[in-house]
């Protein structure tokens, strides 16, 4: 079995010129207010038109959608966390920089609940759906595989089954990475979230802006650490999508 070192794989894709350029291409577009599927490429209109004209069964269809929607959602959900980051930065390094800071500010750390980009609750139930899509389309795989050794003990090459084989592999292999990508931004939403946490239970002892003054350099490393790994993530997603698509335009050739 091939151990992999995690850190050195990390640091090794946040390096990649195709990382930095998505990297700057997303901070260029991303405001509040932009749409959660901003950064989603393919479109889920085009996953619906490609798997309407695509030949493959209706089954096999269903699957792939179910793939393409659940890495949809884990899209919309870190575009969501970048948001709810831009607007907490912002926050921070206003009050760092002793800029007037807006009662509403305050506000809005001590009363809202945790912003919804930062829920971890959120996490869980979109990471059980990823679990059951992964499941789904390894049974698939599996019984396809067993199809195809079939076919071609008695036929010989099946090109057809091998490209239905080829999309659930690709797919599962997505929604696998997918699913590791997002422990590992779970775990820096919860470290977020608790620092956010500590600053509310802080300011209502009446230690407002001081706390978040003091708070200002932990909260930016922990955002920064969160923000390069859904980045990161995004770019998997998408690469991820293509990469189905390529087997699916590749599957309707033969």
């Amino acid at each position: 079995m091939i151990k992999i070192n995690v850190n050195d794989e990390y640091l090794c894709a946040v390096r990649t010129k195709s990382f930095a350029d998505f990297f700057v291409h997303a901070q260029l577009l991303l405001v509040p207010s932009s749409p959660s599927d901003l950064l989603l490429n393919p479109s889920q209109e085009t996953i619906a038109s490609l798997l309407k004209s695509s030949g493959n069964s209706r089954e096999l269809n269903s699957i792939l959608l179910d793939y393409f929607s659940i890495s949809a959602e884990a899209s919309h959900l870190c575009t969501n966390i970048l948001k709810t980051l831009i607007h907490l930065q912002t926050i921070y390094r206003s009050i760092s920089n002793d800029q007037i800071i807006d009662p509403n500010t305050i506000s809005y750390l001590l009363e809202s609940p945790l912003p919804s980009g930062l829920d971890r609750r959120g996490f869980g139930e979109i990471q059980e759906r990823q679990a059951r899509v992964l499941q789904r389309l390894r049974s698939s795989r599996k019984k396809m595989a067993g199809k195809l050794r079939v076919l071609e003990f008695v036929w010989g090459c099946d090109r057809v089954m091998r490209g239905v084989v080829e999309q659930l592999d690709v797919a599962a292999k997505g929604v696998y990475i997918l699913k590791r990508d997002f422990d590992t931004i779970g775990r820096a939403v919860e470290r977020m979230g608790g620092e956010i946490e500590h600053d509310r239970a802080m300011m209502e002892r009446g230690r407002s802006v001081e706390v978040l003054k003091e708070s200002e350099f932990g909260v930016s490393r922990q955002a920064e650490e969160l923000e390069e790994h859904v980045y990161l993530c995004l770019l998997t997603i998408n690469r991820a999508r293509a990469m189905v698509v390529r087997e699916i335009c590749r599957s309707s050739m033969t």
